[in-house]
């Protein structure tokens, strides 16, 4: 009879991460094939349906502008899937923070952008970036109301926080929020905080999710300034 092996507390931690990696790392291939087979002749849909589109009536060319736009979603969706499994290619750019929090915050309403005199450019890709913190303002919209702020963080660093004034998150959700798939709404992936994450990471810098003040929750992200 083969003896029991008590694994310690971080062994069971680390066992987890590594299954996890390599579920994530099949998944990465399955949408990679996925996206490479929808790519051709989603485009070759979406330029008939809008060329078909401006022949119709207005009620017709509702319906199929509806197409093209659950088209586009569809292409995101896998876009974002992919940022989640698949290398992560890192432009070097001189990001404004301004323009950064004023493009993710600019199809919320009522949502408020402040950004520190001086407050320095951010190094990076902003394609990604934008991705990365319009999860984060995604998600504070759905709490409540938005304000999103940029300023000198720690040395060499911009620091990047979205608040909202929801109910909060417990303590306990803090880190596990940013895990794949996880989510307290039905209707969503839960990929969104992950893959911000992911992009965070890859630009050098750390992300994380507090207390904002008055009640809420604040999502803060520290970046490398340019």
């Amino acid at each position: 009879m083969l003896a029991r092996v008590e694994l310690s507390d971080d062994e069971r931690v680390q066992l987890r991460e590594e299954a996890l990696r390599r579920t994530i790392e099949s998944l990465g291939d399955s949408v990679s094939i996925l996206a490479h087979e929808i790519k051709n002749p989603k485009t070759a849909v979406h330029l008939a349906l809008c060329a078909v589109a401006s022949r119709l009536g207005e009620d017709e060319k509702a319906v199929l502008e509806d197409l093209v736009a659950r088209l586009d979603r569809l292409e995101l969706r896998l876009r974002r899937a992919l940022n989640l499994t698949g290398a992560l290619e890192v432009a070097s750019d001189r990001c404004d923070a301004a323009e950064l929090l004023g493009a993710v915050a600019n199809g919320v309403s009522g949502a408020a952008v402040d950004v520190a005199p001086g407050c320095p450019e951010v190094a990076g890709d902003a394609a990604l970036l934008t991705e990365a913190l319009g999860a984060l303002v995604d998600n504070a919209a759905r709490a409540g109301s938005v304000k999103v702020r940029a300023g000198a963080g720690g040395a060499g660093r911009v620091r990047l926080e979205v608040d909202d004034d929801g109910p909060g998150i417990p303590e306990a959700l803090k880190d596990t929020a940013f895990q794949p798939f996880f989510t307290t709404d039905d209707e969503r992936s839960g990929l969104g905080l992950a893959i911000a994450k992911r992009i965070v990471e890859a630009h050098g810098g750390t992300i994380g999710l507090g207390d904002a003040p008055g009640g809420g929750t604040r999502a803060w992200v520290e970046l490398p300034s340019a």
